[in-house]
């Protein structure tokens, strides 16, 4: 009687400190739930099947438009291909370049577009009248790369301007 009795708290014991506690944690709520590791799956595969759409769609746009999309707003400064722009501009609307001094790397101020840098350009520009200056102006606004005019100053004696300008990339 001793020993069922010595083997009956034993094994309460035993259920009480164990069996007991493990069936806390896999209860609802417990360290081992496993409804919320299915929540976070579920999630998860949202979360991959969105970008297994996204994904898709990039790789359906077609070649030309991706590269107007490269165009618009390149992934590397491309400062040659915008000196070369610039002077194009700069020519056909009658004027001349005299300098050109660009500096690229840097982020814009109240960027919300992870990744996007810009190219800072300075123009030294002679020649001309304001209506030669104003098909400029019309030119760089149409131009496709995003090409934002942040000053511009002119002398009157010299008739030479000088434009500072910014232009975007992501990097």
């Amino acid at each position: 009687s001793v020993l069922v009795l010595c083997c009956i708290v034993i094994f309460a014991s035993f259920y009480l400190i164990y069996f007991k506690g493990g069936l806390n944690k896999i209860r609802a709520g417990g360290e081992y739930d496993s409804s919320r590791y299915e929540s976070e799956l579920a999630a998860r595969s949202e979360a991959l099947k969105n970008l297994k759409d996204s994904v898709a769609l990039l790789n359906s746009i077609n070649k030309a438009d991706k590269d107007k999309i490269d165009r618009f707003i390149p992934n590397a400064p491309d400062e040659p291909s915008l000196v070369i722009s610039l002077g194009t501009m700069i020519r056909d609307s009658g004027m001349v370049l005299l300098s050109i001094d660009t500096k690229s790397g840097f982020e814009p101020k109240g960027n919300t577009v992870k990744g996007l840098k810009t190219v800072e350009v300075t123009l030294g520009i002679g020649g001309g009248d304001y209506q030669s200056f104003k098909n400029l102006m019309e030119s760089m606004e149409k131009n496709i790369r995003i090409i934002d005019v942040e000053s511009f100053a002119y002398s009157p004696g010299s008739s030479a301007y000088s434009i500072r300008l910014r232009a975007y990339y992501l990097e």
